[in-house]
């Protein structure tokens, strides 16, 4: 018994598995702020005039008010405080920021990091920026540092048919803070996508390369810092045999933080 005890207090930290998943307390408030940043470089068929280099910001608040734990994750309301936004190579936005400001949506925000969305408030069944469906990102079990897992992820990369490609994102646990309540996780993925343009009879093939790295709080049951960058090449055909495609890059960078307000 003694040698039994002896080995397995001799089980490194680094050995024992653990549990990541998003469980806030409710009764809490999570202030986040989003910032991204885009970069598209080419010529678009659908911007005739437009700069070979365009780019873009935008600078959000918003509040996630946990109402309710539910067997599978958590109800909970989350609100638009403010936004900033430098919209790309100066076109105009679709939405005003007014109309933004101070959406709320109420979501199920699962244990694995997926969001639903099951109520839309004053947006008449329109999903609000900044809170669409999420896929989940956290593994469905314990894992141990070193451990790997695989998610599927939806990301935005233009408008119409074309406006999003599937990613394969992999996922390693790669340490613990010492006392265990800090997960670093690191990602890396790629897009491959073939579909309709925008455009009648056109196409679009994108690929590229997804990266980052995200630290969830175990204690306050939440994802606190997310660093992405995404790169993408899209190749955009008009239909128009005549008509040379046109070549994009796009590069979006986006840092999302959250903390627990008073």
């Amino acid at each position: 018994m003694a040698v039994m005890g002896a080995t397995l207090l001799a089980v490194p930290a680094d050995a024992q598995r653990v549990r990541l998943e998003i469980r806030p307390q409710v009764g809490d408030t999570i202030y986040m702020r989003l910032d991204q940043e885009i970069e598209v470089t080419g010529t678009s068929p659908d911007v005739p005039g437009a700069p070979k280099s365009m780019t873009g910001a935008i600078h959000v608040r918003t509040r996630a008010i946990p109402l309710r734990r539910l067997v599978s994750g958590s109800l909970v309301q989350a609100v638009t405080d403010s936004m900033a936004l430098t919209p790309i190579g100066g076109l105009p936005v679709s939405t005003p920021r007014s109309a933004l400001e101070g959406a709320r949506v109420t979501m199920i925000v699962g244990h694995d990091g997926g969001i639903q969305v099951i109520d839309t408030g004053e947006h008449d069944g329109e999903t609000p920026p900044f809170f669409p469906p999420t896929a989940p990102m956290l593994p469905d079990g314990p894992v141990s540092v070193g451990g790997r897992w695989t998610r599927t992820l939806d990301l935005p990369i233009g408008n119409g048919p074309a406006g999003t490609a599937r990613v394969q994102a992999n996922f390693r646990l790669d340490s613990l803070s010492g006392n265990g309540d800090i997960a670093y996780i690191t990602l890396t993925g790629t897009l491959s996508r073939i579909g309709e343009s925008d455009r009648g009879g056109g196409t679009q093939r994108s690929t590229g390369t997804l990266s980052g790295r995200m630290q969830l709080d175990r204690r306050l049951g939440w994802i606190t810092d997310t660093y992405l960058v995404l790169n993408v090449h899209s190749v955009i055909t008009s239909g128009e045999a005549a008509r040379p495609p046109a070549q994009l890059r796009m590069k979006v960078t986006q840092r999302l933080r959250a903390m627990r307000g008073s």
